[in-house]
């Protein structure tokens, strides 16, 4: 299961979101990938991942334990608002203003 704080899947663009993966696996997972649109953003041993979310997007949880790869699970986040130049993290400013200027 995923789970989004603020529950709320529209965001504000730049706003952060804290993402929360469980799993009911036995045994327990001992680390979790999380993924933006496909690509790898992060990995977590505690199943959060705390995520800045610029764009719409599908985050993708996969929990991993001794035996394999569990069920992923999703949640589509939509953000919502003009991009503004003191937003945008340094390394996305360009895309950033290209996508939503």
């Amino acid at each position: 299961m995923i789970t989004t704080l603020p529950l709320n899947a529209t965001v504000l663009r730049g706003a952060t979101v804290s993402i929360k993966c469980t799993t009911d696996a036995n045994p327990d997972a001992h680390i979790y990938h999380f993924f933006l649109n496909d690509n790898l953003i992060g990995n977590s041993s505690s199943g959060v991942l705390n995520a800045t979310v610029m764009a719409d997007g599908v985050y993708t949880c996969v929990p991993i334990n001794t035996d394999g790869t569990g069920d992923n699970a999703t949640v589509s986040i939509t953000a919502v608002g003009k991009c503004k130049h003191t937003s945008c993290p340094l390394f996305k400013d360009t895309i950033c203003k290209m996508l939503y200027s």
